[in-house]
């Protein structure tokens, strides 16, 4: 399966560690929850079976379309995709049933073994700015 997702804006930047100085857990809280609403929107949009099982294994391939030319931090647009893939990943759950990390179940997790080292490239885009995910899935012979 080949997954493109579409997000009309780039990732938070209230999660860039040159952003973030001084950012309140309520800020930060409230970023996690627009990325979450995005990626439902962004979701239906490219025609994401929710009653499918999440993906196990994948190639993760990210575009930035940047607005403007200036000089940007490569480290900071990857930090800022943290709240991005916990939107994209399985809800966890603490014992006693509260929940602890929202998530969309299109993802196993976002850890090494599921997703690997995601390829990040960017694009100028003046008048569109955005992001663009791709997902491969990988099957594994058994």
């Amino acid at each position: 399966m080949n997954l493109t997702i579409v997000l009309n804006t780039l990732p938070p930047r209230e999660f860039s560690a040159n952003q973030s100085s001084g950012k309140t857990y309520r800020a930060k809280q409230g970023a996690k929850a627009r990325s979450l609403k995005e990626m439902k929107v962004a979701l239906d949009a490219c025609g994401w079976d929710w009653g499918r099982a999440p993906i196990e294994k994948a190639k993760v391939a990210v575009m930035f379309y940047l607005p403007t030319r200036h000089k940007r931090d490569h480290g900071s647009l990857v930090e800022r995709m943290k709240p991005v893939w916990d939107a994209l990943t399985v809800p966890t759950y603490y014992k006693d049933g509260r929940i602890a990390k929202k998530g969309h179940s299109v993802l196993r997790d976002d850890d090494l073994t599921c997703m690997g080292w995601p390829y990040y490239s960017h694009k100028f885009r003046p008048r569109l700015p955005g992001t663009i995910i791709t997902i491969l899935e990988i099957k594994e012979n058994v």
